[in-house]
């Protein structure tokens, strides 16, 4: 058992010589990407790794995802981490890093590049797959945001990922046309797409950074459907803006992670005019459980209807559901719903309980039964006794034209009481005065007692604003 694989033989015997993966320097066939990937895994299995080792990945996406797939092939446990010490805390037997990152304390460490890739190209190792043991075998780690915290390591186990192949059709639309993914595989989303690549026989597209080849390529390859942070989906706005000017094969864009501005929609219906903006709601544990369609004016918080198969509940705090209309806890399950965290068994009592996945968000169900975001459990301010979400502050911010981002938080004011600071991303010094005309308007008890001008906010590779320790390094660019 081993269905990950299993698609990489099927779309090769399918497909052969066509496109199977785009990279912003080539394009490699499936029976390159075959023959590449079982080299890879003939080197893993040379240097002893056995079935089940964990395999950890610092790599650009275009390497990474050949590594996945050849740890699939040796029935590896992977795992893309952000830094040297998770890879070292997972208790990875080996870990395969881009040039630059050096050697891993504890960790058996092999730097790899494209020159390395192109080696395993020429190479004629190959050996016989290896089987996973059954549908509780344990695939893939997948790394949480950590936007609140410590990132933690979701366990994908073979049936699992089978789950979310049978069910991904839904989020990714496979219709006609090319979809590039701008998120790696070191996300679900970004597997996912993947997988749904070798599935239908379409290309997968590794990219490792917005430049101007992006828009070059979504024009000649006639790209349909775009997925993506609000992050990167700004970076190939401008990017589409500056070398290739509108592009109108583009008709759908979904973005996961956070939700954009009405500026990023107005910015991406100037150069993809033929499109649909869909935000997807969801987490690392569950995939996507909802979705909605985006628009200038419409309430940003509205993640829209869950889908099909998803149960969506709204509990007050001790456990029970809600009326309608009424704000407490989220939880939500599924068919595709990870049962718990490697290695870590407070954090999956904490999350992963009773069958449902507690994300930590609030919000409410509409009449109809959409959801309505109402912020995290944890990032409420309590200015005097009075509480209000910070997004509730940064969207009256971010509706004044020239304010591209903004984040509001609490730090200590000159009485020693907390007060509100507003961090913004503005070119223009003048429109400080114009938010906090604004926000004294509609939000009186809360108006910030200072403001910030900064270049950027921090934000994960998802758009989700890192909200630890956040006035701390906003004053260090300040």
């Amino acid at each position: 058992m081993n269905p990950l694989w299993q698609l990489v033989e099927s779309a090769t015997a399918a497909h052969g010589e066509a496109p199977s993966v785009h990279t912003l320097t080539r394009t490699y066939s499936f029976t390159e990407v075959k023959r590449i990937t079982e080299n890879i895994a003939a080197e893993l299995r040379e240097r002893g790794l056995r079935k089940g080792d964990i395999v950890a990945t610092i790599l650009p996406n275009s390497l990474d995802w050949f590594m996945v797939l050849a740890c699939a092939h040796e029935g590896l446990l992977s795992v893309s981490v952000y830094s040297p010490a998770h890879a070292a805390q997972l208790g990875a037997t080996l870990a395969v890093v881009r040039e630059g990152i050096g050697e891993i304390s504890g960790v058996e460490t092999l730097e790899v590049d494209e020159h390395w890739l192109r080696r395993k190209e020429a190479d004629t190792n190959s050996t016989p797959p290896r089987e996973f043991d059954g549908h509780e075998s344990l695939a893939r780690l997948i790394l949480t945001s950590g936007t609140t915290g410590e990132a933690k390591a979701a366990e994908y186990s073979v049936g699992t990922i089978q789950s979310r192949l049978d069910n991904a059709e839904r989020v990714w639309n496979l219709g006609s046309g090319n979809r590039i993914n701008f998120v790696g595989v070191s996300t679900m989303g970004g597997l996912s797409q993947g997988m749904l690549s070798l599935w239908a026989g379409a290309p997968y597209f590794a990219f490792d950074a917005i430049t101007d080849r992006v828009p070059a390529l979504i024009s000649e390859l006639d790209v349909t459907l775009l997925l993506g942070s609000t992050v990167n989906l700004a970076q190939v706005a401008d990017a589409v803006a500056t070398v290739t000017g509108p592009i109108s094969s583009v008709t759908q864009i979904l973005i996961g992670g956070s939700a954009p501005s009405d500026a990023l929609l107005v910015r991406l219906a100037d150069v993809f005019p033929s499109a649909v903006v869909m935000v997807l709601y969801g987490s690392t544990e569950a995939g996507v459980v909802s979705a909605r369609r985006a628009t200038v004016g419409a309430d940003a918080r509205n993640v829209g209807m869950p889908f099909p198969g998803v149960q969506i509940d709204v509990i007050d705090e001790s456990g029970q559901p809600v009326e309608r209309g009424t704000i407490g806890e989220i939880r939500y399950r599924s068919a595709e719903l990870v049962q718990r965290y490697y290695r870590d068994p407070a954090a999956t009592a904490e999350s992963l309980r009773d069958g449902y996945f507690y994300p930590g968000d609030r919000g409410y169900l509409t009449e109809n039964g959409e959801l309505v975001i109402a912020g995290r459990l944890d990032d409420v301010l309590n200015i005097g006794g009075n509480k209000i979400d910070p997004q509730t502050v940064e969207s009256i911010a971010l509706a004044v034209a020239g304010v591209s981002d903004a984040a509001a938080y609490e730090v200590v004011g000159i009485d020693g009481r907390p007060v509100i600071e507003l961090a913004l991303v503005t070119d223009s010094a003048e429109l400080l005065q114009a938010v906090d005309t604004r926000i004294r308007a509609e939000l009186p008890a809360f108006v910030p007692a200072t403001y910030v001008r900064v270049n950027e906010l921090p934000r994960n590779i998802m758009g989700k604003l890192n909200r630890d320790n956040l006035a701390a390094v906003v004053r260090g660019q300040a």
